[in-house]
């Protein structure tokens, strides 16, 4: 097996591409349309990784996505990066089973979840709820017929977490976060105290915290080395929701069933975009001294994982401005981080993608807002850096939906990729960035090696020129 690049086009609403790093090589399948008729791009994720079983035992990877066949259905296809995608249809219970109705599953937010696909799909009578597949259409199958409508699904805990919408006794509904498997089905978990509807957004399953790694002498004579492996962290689900406020917080829940708690040391909510997972080292030195030996050192290492995610900076301009923040778990741990800023501009971090012990992400860098270049923070340094200017090298994607940069929590069904809440126009792949990007008037698929430094600058993949990638997904094919 080889891991791929897999993306869909924004720019041309017939294009498939992947893409191997190791020979350069770029493929496109110009047959398939992951376009919904006219409503644009449905929800992100819009695809996810899955292997599909043979007959003759045994499993082929590749990609299920959302798309289009020839007759305007919405569904399911497979890919195994080879031959054409293949459409799942018919599926019992989906919306669409009647050629005449049309329309299909109209699959949104794709998991992969316990070896399969999970996603919000649409029902006979086009309620929509919580769906699973393995890539064939016999696995193809409804798990809830409560119209849920989940939204922003995460794993963890051993569970699929998502935002469900519930109903009261008196038939109101409201939303908040339930869990699924297997075996204890559908499960609601209590909103905060004096919240009506929690709404919870962003959902993921992070590391924080930090734990010491090893002791040892560094110099020359004694060395030092640390452990095989750094200690584990306890991880955490983080997410965005209403607060008592009425306010959009930052919340964690540990997976014991309480209400997810509060950890937003703000009183205007911090409303958190596109959390992600950062780990790096730092040290202490002890001052340490033995009667008749030379002084030393005694170093302490310690192994440290946050969350760093897009927070409002709460300024007074109706807390529109958002800043890069970090958080380790706890209101205490949850600070804003210094950062690049221009007065008047909100930075709006964005694609929040975590390589080799570096945080990079995209912002806005000039006035008025709109055109975006390229940040990294460094945790060790605590120094974020402006990397490429958007003037040069420019990292908003087309307009291939109007809501690419909005707010997450302002839910259209079919609004689109629900803007930072789906940062999926950059990912670290081969220990290096791929990104959506225009430079010199030519917008595709750039690749930038951040060891070679700013002197070495991002190149367009062969190729891909005249592209608008998007759902950037890595991928194992045979």
């Amino acid at each position: 097996m080889a891991q791929y690049l897999v993306f869909l086009d924004g720019q041309n609403p017939t294009s498939l591409w992947k893409f191997d790093a190791t020979t350069g090589a770029i493929n496109t399948a110009v047959s398939f349309s992951p376009y919904a008729g006219n409503t644009g791009v449905t929800i992100l994720p819009a695809i996810a990784t899955v292997s599909q079983p043979q007959p003759t035992g045994g499993a082929d990877p590749g990609v299920l996505l959302f798309g289009n066949d020839s007759a305007g259905n919405s569904n399911l296809f497979f890919w195994d990066g080879v031959s054409a995608p293949t459409e799942l249809s018919n599926m019992p219970g989906a919306y669409g089973t009647n050629p005449q109705l049309g329309n299909g599953l109209f699959p949104f937010c794709l998991t992969p979840f316990n070896g399969a696909v999970y996603f919000n799909g649409q029902n006979t009578d086009q309620s929509r709820d919580l769906w699973s597949s393995d890539a064939t259409t016999s696995n193809t199958v409804g798990l809830t017929a409560s119209a849920y409508y989940p939204l922003f699904p995460a794993a963890a805990f051993g569970k699929l977490f998502f935002n469900g919408t519930l109903s009261n006794p008196d038939g109101s509904q409201f939303t908040g976060l339930m869990s699924y498997d297997a075996v204890d089905g559908p499960v609601v978990i209590p909103n905060p105290t004096g919240v009506a509807s929690f709404n919870p957004y962003c959902l993921a399953a992070l590391a924080a915290g930090t734990a010491p790694y090893y002791f040892g002498r560094i110099d020359p004579i004694f060395g030092g080395s640390p452990s095989a492996s750094p200690p584990a962290l306890p991880v955490s689900l983080f997410m965005g929701g209403t607060g008592g406020g009425g306010n959009p917080g930052l919340f964690k829940y540990d997976g014991d069933g309480a209400p997810p708690a509060l950890i937003d040391p703000t009183t205007y909510g911090l409303n958190p975009y596109n959390p992600v997972a950062l780990q790096w080292m730092s040290t202490v030195e002890i001052p340490f001294h033995v009667p008749g030996f030379q002084f030393k050192d005694l170093l302490l290492l310690y192994y440290n994982s946050a969350v760093f995610f897009s927070g409002i900076d709460g300024v007074s301009d109706g807390n529109t401005l958002r800043g890069l923040w970090m958080s380790q778990g706890s209101a205490a741990t949850t600070r804003k981080l210094q950062g690049w800023f221009v007065s008047g501009l909100s930075l709006d971090p964005y694609n929040l993608t975590p390589l080799n012990g570096i945080l990079y992400f995209t912002g806005n860098d000039a006035l008025p807002a709109g055109p975006r270049g390229l940040f990294s923070y460094n945790p060790v340094t605590k120094a974020t850096t402006h990397l490429f200017s958007s003037a040069e090298f420019n990292f908003s994607p087309n307009d291939y939906n109007s809501t690419w940069n909005g707010s997450p929590i302002d839910l259209n069904p079919l609004a689109g990729p629900l803007g930072n809440g789906s940062p999926f126009t950059m990912i670290a792949f081969n220990n290096k960035l791929y990104f959506n990007c225009t430079a010199n008037g030519q917008q595709g698929l750039y690749v930038w090696d951040p060891t070679k430094g700013t002197g070495v600058k991002p190149s367009l993949v062969t190729g891909t020129g005249g592209s608008d990638p998007f759902c950037l997904t890595t991928a194992d094919f045979q």
